[in-house]
């Protein structure tokens, strides 16, 4: 904590140093996954698929190999093909742009999209994991993965059962002052005694001003108030300090914080990514499973429930309440890949795996795993998982909308929109019924004498009207069945037979034949033939046309009756012209009778449907839900990566090393994949979540690779204490989130001061051995809400729905927890503050210092507007010192000091004449407040 003179230097001296051009950035391994996964998944299979018949250790065709890291930086003969970074200078990339001769590959030019990967791979610096990389190169080395798992099972941390230590008691090395404070939790005592075995000892308790700030910023992403830090700061007691803790912990703020924590590891956005076809991009409902974790957090649901909602909810026995169906979102808010089905269970796999787990299992798609204990078929034992479900067209209800007029007109359009789609689709059915009927003899005479059919196709008409194969399917079994003596189809069945000249020749001759031979004939049939007197296959053919359409076309009462009293009339209507007979499908069946005009024009009018659902105020809240297909699927290994070159096919399971048990064949297996995932036993997923937490506490994990708890991996810096900790959340925690937030809380490692003595900063410069409190600043969602609080426009209250503009001045009034994410076009003061890669599970959010930061602190619009609004809450002009006292009040929730008031009553009176009436002094003095590190930081 500064005096306001100080602070105004440090900031002016840190916005000098950005704007000179300081820039870095304080990252994770996480990164380094992105950019394997980038290339196991993109990369690879394009190389193996398109260029290793040529470039490769077979065949290196001008000396060029493709197929490892050192040969793709060698190049070829004719020199160096890549300049890692730079596209224009790689030669690999002008030949694959290229067309004509030097156009490679030979056989025909890449995709545009190909290409994109490619140019995209040059310009992340070429990189590359597994076979063939630095690291590792190209063998054949004799680990198996039965190997690598026995390994695993036996030696590697994370994979060690989860055991409970006792830590050490007494600290005499300890100032007696710091030695009971030290003493109490078991975290603190784990964490000293680590310190005193290095010679360092632990930092002072915050001062009660930064341990109310750094309390209410973690537990809830919000300031405190200035009466909650006057009472703490006048009783700093212990149980007051609970006391404020727990009030916080209840609160639905605590749950909005924390939900956006875990949105970020869940690839939370409101839109699909790139869209094709005509559809929209939107996530209609992706609020919805944002809305259900806010929940979830404030009812303290159970971690291990928490997990299998969110992989299973549909699956529970018995069935959870509808509104628990929003947690499937979990599963579904992901980007859609442009409908590429194998790209979404990827990024599924790895999201249940990495993100809940810190296995990279998405890493096997191609081949076993070159470091971790998992192969290939692991990954397409759980490719099947995944492979047997499905996005449902209709999201199910799971709330009632509100009782409102907004309600009654979305009410009244939704069944405008939804009678226009049902009036299309009739409209499709009857067009396909009157053309079918008008070419039945087209069908019978195809049944008769196939076509020759071009690529597979079914021939088209001369009117433009094409064959439909669900149509000349259900009337090749239908005849398929029938003997020559059928009362309906035996005249058709001999007389098809028989070769046009013959029949010609012979016609009142084999007709008659045919009619004495069948007992029973239809007189129906037997009336039209003997009018007809077919002399070839088309008259016959023409003549069962009319009887069909005479079957289909009864449609007024006086037919209908005459069909009821004429036995031979109803046979006929039985075989042709009863629904689900050949020529009459099932109404349902209209799409494989529409046109592609049609089905565009049902698209448009679908599409209508649901805008209206997601974008109409006044409608019920759906989920965005994952379900089961009527039929599960095994899934075969592909080869390479690639679809098209099928493997050995896989049972659904989970991985071997976290058991192999084989999943319910009923079932997609998704709740047995859960209740793997959430198993006491499994030595994963609750370290993963134990150390997230922690990482979201401390600003730093135990395991620094929070993603990544496999052979590269980080080991724990404190291996006991996560063991531990993670124990006692499982047994004696029962899974709380809560319980787990205040035993850190109420650690006296937490509650250090920021401010470390010399010496300690020297012995643990890293905090590894966490001897201080780590300053940290402010995620963009705490500093806008802050912007907001000063500003007096937010609305706790004001919670739920559809996503807001957080930019927009007139969205002043929601947390920005509820802003609409757009992951193709995610706003560039969003990127400037760091927030999470919505592609991709984020455990925990890079931090960078660049000088963007410094320039929107003083000309983003959004702090502009703010400041103005902060110096419209203070009081009367003709009081200066009380306008400067409410202004520190209203920003950092304390009084200013005196030497504070005095300067600012000093430039007061230089700016008043020299501001203008736009932008005046006192708005300017309320931006230079919050752009200060007090306001921007958390000691």
């Amino acid at each position: 904590m500064y005096p306001l003179q100080k602070r105004l230097v440090v900031q002016t001296a840190f916005l000098v140093t950005l704007l000179a051009g300081a820039s870095f950035s304080i990252g994770s391994k996480a990164s380094v996954h992105d950019e394997e996964r980038f290339f196991e998944t993109k990369v690879r299979p394009l190389l193996v698929a398109k260029c290793y018949e040529c470039h490769s250790e077979e065949i290196s065709e001008a000396g060029l190999r493709l197929d490892s890291y050192q040969s793709v930086l060698k190049g070829s003969d004719a020199g160096i093909v890549v300049t890692p970074g730079d596209i224009d200078a790689s030669k690999i990339i002008t030949v694959i742009r290229s067309r004509g001769d030097m156009a490679m590959p030979p056989d025909g030019r890449l995709p545009a999209e190909e290409i994109k990967i490619l140019e995209e791979w040059v310009k992340r610096g070429v990189p590359w994991s597994g076979a063939g990389s630095e690291k590792n190169p190209l063998s054949n080395g004799s680990e198996s993965i039965a190997e690598r798992i026995a390994a695993a099972e036996k030696s590697h941390w994370s994979f060690q059962p989860i055991l409970r230590y006792e830590p050490s008691a007494l600290f005499e090395e300890l100032p007696v002052h710091l030695r009971e404070n030290w003493s109490r939790n078991r975290i603190d005592r784990f964490l000293v005694a680590k310190m005193l075995e290095q010679g360092i000892q632990p930092a002072e308790e915050a001062s009660p001003y930064a341990l109310i700030r750094r309390l209410s910023y973690d537990l809830t992403g919000l300031p405190p108030s200035v009466d909650d830090v006057e009472a703490f700061v006048a009783n700093p007691s212990e149980s007051t300090y609970r006391a404020y803790a727990e009030r916080l912990l209840n609160s639905t703020e605590h749950a909005e914080h924390w939900a956006r924590h875990w949105l970020d590891l869940a690839r939370y956005a409101d839109t699909i990514g790139y869209a094709f076809g005509g559809q929209s991009n939107k996530s209609p409902f992706a609020w919805t499973y944002r809305d259900w974790v806010v929940q979830a957090f404030q009812d303290d649901v159970p971690y291990n429930r928490f997990v299998t909602l969110q992989v299973a909810a549909d699956l529970i026995t018995p069935g959870v309440p509808k509104k628990d169906l929003a947690a499937l979102g979990f599963l579904t808010v992901g980007r859609t890949f442009r409908g590429n089905v194998h790209d979404i269970i990827d990024d599924r796999i790895d999201l249940v795996t990495r993100g809940l787990m810190g296995l990279s299992v998405a890493c096997a798609r191609c081949h076993d795993h070159k470091y971790e204990p998992i192969g290939i078929d692991d990954y397409y034992a759980l490719h099947g998982i995944f492979a047997s479900t499905e996005t449902p067209e209709e999201l199910p209800i799971i709330g009632e909308p509100p009782q409102t007029q907004e309600a009654k007109a979305f009410a009244e359009k939704m069944a405008e929109l939804e009678q226009n789609l049902v009036d299309h689709e009739q409209a499709i059915y009857e067009r396909a019924l009157r053309e079918a009927v008008a070419h039945a003899a087209d069908y019978l005479t195809e049944v008769a004498r196939p076509s020759e059919k071009k690529d597979g196709r079914l021939p088209q008409m001369q009117d433009g009207y094409e064959i439909r194969s669900i149509i000349l399917g259900r009337l090749v079994r239908l005849l398929r069945n029938k003997g020559s003596n059928h009362s309906i189809l035996g005249p058709w069945v001999q007389l098809s037979k028989v070769p046009d000249d013959r029949l010609a020749s012979n016609a009142d001759e084999i007709l008659n034949q045919c009619i004495e031979s069948i007992p029973d004939l239809n007189m129906c049939v037997e009336q039209e033939l003997s009018s007809a007197k077919p002399h070839s296959l088309k008259d016959l053919a023409a003549a069962y046309g009319r009887l069909i359409a005479r079957a289909v076309f009864n449609e007024n009462e006086e037919a209908k009756s005459r069909i009821q009293e004429s036995k031979d009339l109803h046979s006929l209507w039985l075989v042709f012209g009863k629904v689900g007979t050949p020529f009459v499908v099932l109404e349902n069946e209209w799409k494989s009778v529409s046109k592609r005009s049609e089905r565009d024009e049902h698209k448009k009018r679908k599409r209508s449907v649901l805008a209206h659902q997601a974008d109409t105020p006044g409608g019920p809240p759906r989920a965005m839900v994952l379900v089961d297909k009527s039929e599960p699927t095994e899934s075969f290994v592909f080869l390479r990566g690639s679809p098209g070159r099928r493997g050995e096919k896989m049972d659904r399971r989970v991985p071997k090393i976290l058991g192999g048990d084989f999943v319910d064949k009923r079932t997609s297996g998704r709740l047995d994949l859960a209740d793997t995932i959430v198993d006491p036993e499994n030595p994963l997923t609750a370290r993963v979540f134990v150390n997230w937490v922690w990482t979201h506490h401390f600003g730093q994990g135990l395991i620094s690779t929070p993603g990544d708890l496999g052979f590269r991996g980080e080991p724990p810096t404190h291996p006991k204490l996560l063991d531990d900790l993670t124990r006692r959340f499982i047994e004696e925690g029962k899974w709380s989130p809560r319980w787990l937030h205040r035993e850190i809380i109420s650690s006296q490692a937490w509650r250090q001061s920021s401010m470390a003595r010399l010496e300690t900063v020297a012995s643990d410069p890293e905090n590894t051995y966490y001897s201080r409190s780590r300053r940290r600043r402010l995620s963009w969602e705490s500093w806008r809400d802050s912007l907001l609080m000063a500003a007096g426009t937010l609305q706790l209250a004001s919670r739920g729905g559809p996503g807001i503009d957080p930019l927009d001045p007139s969205n002043g009034e929601r947390r920005t927890l509820y802003s609409w994410i757009d992951r193709q076009d995610i706003p560039g003061i969003l990127r400037t503050f760091d927030v999470a890669n919505p592609d991709t599970a984020v455990h925990v959010r890079p931090t960078t210092l660049v000088p963007q930061q410094g320039l929107v602190m003083l000309n983003s619009p959004l702090v502009i507007d703010a400041a103005k609004k902060v110096a419209n809450r203070l009081p009367d002009e003709s009081n200066t010192q009380a306008r400067i006292e409410q202004l520190w009040r209203i920003v950092l929730a304390r009084n200013p000091r005196r030497e504070e008031v005095h300067m600012a009553q000093d430039w007061i009176e230089r700016a008043e004449g020299s501001s203008s009436d736009e932008f005046g002094a006192w708005p300017q003095l309320a931006q230079a407040l919050m752009i200060t590190a007090e306001f921007q930081y958390v000691d």
